[in-house]
């Protein structure tokens, strides 16, 4: 029997992971677009599975990432401080690809059409408790 080591993304040079993305989004329908009806008898409704989007960090962190990877906001002001409705970060604060991004590099080609297509999703969960984070669960509704 042969060996096949599984193939994890932290040995990928950043470039690879970003052709991985790009080459991600032509395969079928994402998740979250997708809506299984179950037929059941004598007349009952469908049943219908709808996907959720997960989220590992909590309701305010996932609600300013995907504001920044949205808006840009950082590429509108030539300040080294912005606000992007939430609150505001340094421009020192954002990850390399996030204040290199312009909308027409490959990050923002990949991640702006995903969290646009998200952001249709029946719902976001969210590592996070609403009692911990209201502003931030609220801000998500």
């Amino acid at each position: 029997m042969a060996y096949h080591p599984i193939l994890r993304t932290e040995s990928l040079p950043l470039s690879q992971i970003e052709n991985l993305f790009q080459a991600s989004t032509y395969l079928e329908a994402p998740c979250h677009e997708v809506i299984l009806e179950i037929t059941v008898k004598d007349g009952q409704p469908p049943l219908c599975i709808i996907s959720d989007v997960y989220m590992g960090g909590g309701a305010y962190g996932t609600a300013a990432y995907v504001s920044l990877w949205q808006h840009l906001s950082h590429r509108s002001t030539k300040e080294d401080e912005f606000s992007p409705d939430l609150c505001r970060f340094h421009i020192s604060q954002l990850h390399q690809f996030l204040r290199a991004a312009d909308g027409t590099d490959p990050w923002s080609r990949f991640f702006q059409p995903q969290i646009s297509l998200s952001l249709g999703s029946f719902g976001w969960l969210c590592n996070s408790v609403e009692d911990i984070e209201p502003l931030g669960s609220d801000i998500l509704r």
